[in-house]
């Protein structure tokens, strides 16, 4: 499941690149004290507050992150949660929080969409899971998928 080499551009080739937590680490987790080493702590740890709420579903990576620029600004995600998060949210005020995008932004520094699964299903129109999948000049480039 490796991911793919990097484009001239620094950008993935395109589509949506299923990877291990493990490799998220190794190729983008940089060097202690760097930028990119405190962006990714910030993502595990909120990979960890989830599981800890039994949250799990699929996490779409982008932005500079996943790209091979040295000094990164934020994690940008896509996060679809799996059938039944509905229910832990609605019974979980801290779990509710953890998807909130305000939250995710002052906590841990990245921007998260969070759709349920149902949702990404009865409105795909408005749950785009193709959202990032251009550069900011309409160029198509890679995500990486995740497991939570």
């Amino acid at each position: 499941m490796a991911l793919p080499d990097f484009r001239d551009d620094g950008w993935l080739p395109a589509g949506h690149h299923p990877t291990t937590w493990e490799e998220l680490v190794v190729v983008f987790g940089g060097q202690p004290e760097t930028k990119r080493r405190r962006i990714m702590e910030r993502l595990l740890l909120c990979r960890d507050r989830a599981r800890e709420y039994n949250i799990t579903g699929r996490l779409l990576l982008n932005g500079s992150f996943i790209s091979t620029k040295a000094e990164p600004g934020d994690f940008d995600a896509i996060f679809v949660g799996d059938e039944g998060i509905e229910d832990i949210l609605m019974e979980n005020t801290e779990a509710r929080l953890l998807l909130n995008y305000q939250v995710c932004k002052e906590i841990y520094g990245g921007d998260l969409l969070f759709f349920s699964a149902a949702a990404a299903r009865k409105y795909p129109e408005f749950c785009r899971l193709d959202g990032f999948d251009y550069s900011k000049d309409k160029r198509p480039k890679g995500l990486v998928e995740l497991k939570i």
